[in-house]
Order: C-alpha cells, then sequence, then structure tokens
C-alpha cells in the first residue's frame, strides 16, 4: 500500500454566492492544510461503572498559505468573511483512483478566523474554516485547470504558451499564412529568403517550410532557399501548429 503524500492533497473552494456552473478555486500557493473530525464523548459513572458513548461530531478545515494579490482563491476567502458568508470546501486527492476520478471530502464552512502574518519573508495567511454538521465524501470527475497546470504540464516548444505555471495559455492557431511574395527567383547557388509570418498577430508564430523538389531548390526551417539546379520548386510555408494553414511559393532557379 502506497502512503499518501500531503502534497497531492488540495483545498478547493468557492463561495456560496458563486453562479451556478462556475468553477472551484484554488487558493494560490498553499503550503499546508488539515482536516480534523472529533467526536464529543459521553462519559457518565453510574453505580455499574462507568459508561462512554460518543456525541456530537464536529469537523474543521485549516489552511496555510502564502499570499498573492489579487489570487481569485485569496481573494474570494477575504470577501467571503468581510460579508460573512458560508463557504464550500473540497479536500481533494490529486491523484485518481481506481475509477479513475478524484477522491474528495465535501463541507459547507465559515471562516472563522483569517490571518495575515506580515514577517520578513512573504506574507502567510492561515485560515481556520469550522465544517457547518459533517462533510460528505464524494469524487471528482475533473479539477480546474488551475490544479492541473500546478501538479503538471507538458514539454513546450519555444513560444507555444504565454504566462506562468498554473495560468499559463495556449496561443491560438493561426487563420492565415501570409508571405512576402507567391513567387520568387535565385541562381543555382543562390540564395533566397522567403519571409513569412501567421495572421492573426496573436496567433503561434512557428512555421515549417518544404519544397516539393529537394533536386531544384531545398529550403532550411527559418526559410532561406537555395537553388540547386535550373526549373522550379513549390516551398509550403505552413503553420505548425495546424498544417491545414499554409500558402506556397513557386520559386524559380536561373543558371
Amino acid at each position: 500500500m502506497k502512503p499518501l503524500e500531503g502534497q497531492k492533497v488540495v483545498y478547493l473552494v468557492q463561495s456560496t454566492s458563486a453562479a451556478l456552473g462556475a468553477s472551484a478555486l484554488l487558493p494560490g500557493n498553499q503550503t499546508e492544510g488539515s482536516w480534523s473530525q472529533e467526536h464529543d464523548m459521553i462519559d457518565e459513572q453510574t453505580k455499574s461503572g462507568r459508561v462512554v458513548g460518543y456525541g456530537p461530531k464536529s469537523e474543521t478545515f485549516e489552511l496555510s498559505l502564502y499570499a498573492e494579490m489579487g489570487d481569485p482563491g485569496q481573494v474570494a476567502l477575504q470577501d467571503d468573511y468581510d460579508n460573512k458568508r458560508q463557504v464550500k470546501v473540497w479536500r481533494v486527492v490529486t491523484e485518481k483512483n481506481a475509477n479513475n476520478k478524484y477522491d474528495a471530502r465535501f463541507g459547507y464552512t465559515i471562516i472563522e478566523n483569517l490571518e495575515y502574518s506580515d514577517g520578513e519573508g512573504f506574507v502567510e495567511i492561515s485560515t481556520t474554516l469550522p465544517v457547518i454538521g459533517i462533510t460528505k465524501p464524494g469524487t471528482l470527475d475533473t479539477l480546474p485547470a488551475a490544479v492541473i497546470d500546478l501538479l503538471d504540464y507538458a514539454f513546450e516548444q519555444p513560444g507555444q504558451k504565454t504566462g506562468e505555471v498554473g495560468g499559463a495559455v495556449s496561443l491560438p492557431d493561426p487563420t492565415a499564412v501570409a508571405v512576402d511574395s507567391a513567387t520568387k527567383s535565385v541562381t543555382i547557388g543562390g540564395l533566397v529568403d522567403i519571409i513569412a509570418t501567421t495572421l492573426p498577430e496573436a496567433a503561434n508564430k512557428e512555421l515549417t517550410f518544404t519544397s516539393d523538389t529537394p533536386a531544384k531548390a531545398t529550403v532550411n526551417a527559418y526559410g532561406r532557399v537555395i537553388g540547386v539546379t535550373a526549373g522550379t520548386a513549390k516551398i509550403t510555408v505552413a503553420s505548425k501548429s495546424k498544417s491545414t494553414i499554409k500558402k506556397e511559393v513557386t520559386v524559380t532557379v536561373t543558371a
């Protein structure tokens, strides 16, 4: 049996004022979290001896995190505290179970305290969230994108995404490829460059260049064409992220 690592548990929050369909939020920079369950005990002495039994249950979530200005999850906690709103909390194991889902514990809470520690290092936030009633076990089919990005990220090509871990977004696919000219001329052994880009301006700029007749003209990854023998070759300039978006340049090689 593999022990559960604390770093694979995160806490998600959502204000009870959030709109239907809204996603849960991951308060950023979580350093520690805890979930405690406790039974009050009924303990009485009788003539026959001691009698003990279970009393009411109580549960509490506690979170510690480093403050980050504008973090949506942290802002939501502060806003709910200021406005005396209840907060929904999910304690989630981010490693999938045998059913390919995420085990979670859910409860409605209130914010008992919200403490900001202003030392010489990072500002640390700690909060205690007593559960209203008791938590309920269940599973989540998916996790918010912020959690997925926090847990893992795939290999990227330079320029493929923008933003930091947890907030990185992919550049949109282009809708067109633009070239400086649809025809080019070059002498045998000579060089000519195809200047190309993608549209719109915000689209992924990565391109591929391919010659249909390398025996006539070759092209490198940057669009530089070298004349090989007299004749013509078609150079296809295509978006690397969406190869169906492309443009052809006809290159004539002269002696």
